[in-house]
């Protein structure tokens, strides 16, 4: 009999135990912290915005304050001195805007001889994208070859260019009239460019000329020994712009360098390319 009581008791003791630890079991599930997953999402999501809006508009500072600094203001000694180099006010800014500028290429004819020349718009301005090649007194093929004009056009004294004997007496050791525009040699309706329409030109271009297809012929040059020097690997290209009574302004552009030269000590006698622009 003290055996089955025992056994009841011990019975009923284990039952009271489980029911005891499920009790238990249940109450620690209840007593978790619950995972605020909207506060998690929000918190999230307010970083990115953050971090996004701050990263747009360092980069954006940062674009503005580069393109700022690389706007190079116009040198000052430019048009000064001899055979000087001359830089573009804004390079930067120039390419940018050349690259964005519908190039205007065209054709004309010279009623005077029938010769045809391509023209370009670079800028504001239309040039002939080639070297006269008009024949007038004071003017040479390079080597005198005829084959020469054809390809780079004639070598003219600064008189010769100037029209000196129709339009000012523009000789050597005379300083002249020079009319703005000075047509001098150019085809009627066109005119030598003089040291500002040069300078619109740099400033404009900078050192992209050529892609914008003024296409520098280097034709070289004719000394006051009458010899032929520099083909292939100078331009020299007269302005209307007078030195002295001597001496004329004239741009020189090198084979081997982008850069473009003015020079003040162009003696008037010299032979040199001409390039003409629209008036």
């Amino acid at each position: 009999m003290s055996k089955k009581l025992f056994a009841l008791v011990m019975f009923l003791y284990a039952a009271s135990f489980v029911a005891c630890g499920d009790d238990s079991s249940t109450g620690s599930d209840l007593d978790l912290p619950q995972y605020d997953s909207s506060s998690s999402v929000a918190k999230n999501s307010s970083s990115s915005v953050v971090k996004s809006s701050s990263s747009t508009t360092k980069y954006s500072s940062s674009s503005v304050s580069a393109s700022s600094s690389s706007a190079l203001p116009k040198s000052s000694s430019s048009m000064s001195g001899s055979s000087s180099s001359l830089q573009a006010s804004s390079s930067s800014e120039d390419s940018s805007s050349s690259s964005s500028e519908p190039l205007i290429e065209d054709e004309i004819t010279d009623p005077r001889d029938n010769q045809v020349y391509k023209i370009v718009k670079i800028g504001d301005q239309v040039w002939m994208a080639e070297n006269l090649n008009y024949e007038v007194p004071q003017s040479w093929c390079y080597d005198d070859k005829q084959s020469n004009c054809e390809t780079y056009g004639r070598l003219y004294t600064w008189t010769a260019v100037m029209d000196s004997v129709n339009q000012g007496g523009c000789g050597y050791e005379a300083s002249c009239t020079i009319q703005k525009p000075h047509r001098g040699i150019c085809p009627e309706g066109w005119h030598v460019p003089d040291n500002d329409e040069w300078q619109t030109f740099v400033d404009f271009a900078g050192t992209n000329y050529d892609e914008l297809g003024f296409n520098v012929l280097m034709a070289g040059n004719r000394d006051v020994m009458g010899t032929f020097r520099m083909r292939g690997d100078k331009a020299y290209m007269w302005s209307a712009t007078e030195g002295s009574a001597t001496t004329a302004w004239d741009f020189i552009f090198f084979l081997y360098s982008s850069s473009i030269n003015s020079d003040t000590n162009g003696e008037k006698f010299l032979g040199r390319s001409l390039r003409c622009i629209k008036d």
